[in-house]
């Protein structure tokens, strides 16, 4: 018990402010401006299988990735390899807020996809097909409108998720930390 009670007074001596401070990048890169309380918010992106095979880096649409051709889109954002899209994407702030939750509709409705993973994902066809359902551009463009650029994400394998929605590091947020 005294062991526990000395690992816990430890870690809290800890000098955490390389996972606490975030940096505001001019746009030419060439300055870096520490931000004294960012904002923290936290994405998870709920995907679906395009395939039988893991989800490698980057998306697969299973219909021939012509959402890789769209503006903004960063390259290695598609990749042949990956079995997943996104189906649905959440963001919350700080304090819990949901600030979207967002059903992502498939491509050419849904052509491409091979399960959507209910049991993982709660989504069903009938529900990523729906009326309320958003294309994946709609999807991210929300979630950059509503994110700061100083913004921090925090998240279990956030990366993944940053990937997934095409989102840029230094660009569309500050920076990310990983919990996982």
């Amino acid at each position: 018990a005294k062991a526990i009670t000395l690992a816990k007074g430890a870690q809290d001596q800890e000098d955490r402010s390389a996972v606490c401070t975030a940096f505001r990048i001019s746009e030419d890169g060439l300055v870096k401006e520490e931000i004294a309380d960012p904002p923290f918010f936290s994405i998870d992106v709920e995907c679906i299988a395009t395939g039988y095979g893991s989800c490698a880096s980057g998306i697969n649409d299973g219909c021939g990735n012509e959402g890789k051709n769209g503006a903004d889109v960063p390259e290695g954002m598609y990749n042949e390899r990956s079995h997943r899209y996104p189906g649905r994407v959440a963001m919350v702030d700080s304090d819990g807020n949901v600030l979207a939750d967002i059903i992502i509709r498939p491509p050419q409705d849904g052509k491409g996809i091979v399960s959507y993973l209910t049991a993982l994902t709660g989504l069903t066809e009938e529900i990523c097909l729906g009326a309320d359902a958003k294309s994946l551009e709609e999807a991210v463009q929300t979630i950059k409108g509503l994110l700061p650029k100083d913004g921090v994400l925090v998240g279990q394998a956030i990366d993944h998720d940053v990937e997934w929605l095409g989102l840029t590091p230094g660009t569309d947020f500050a920076r990310m930390v990983d919990i996982s």
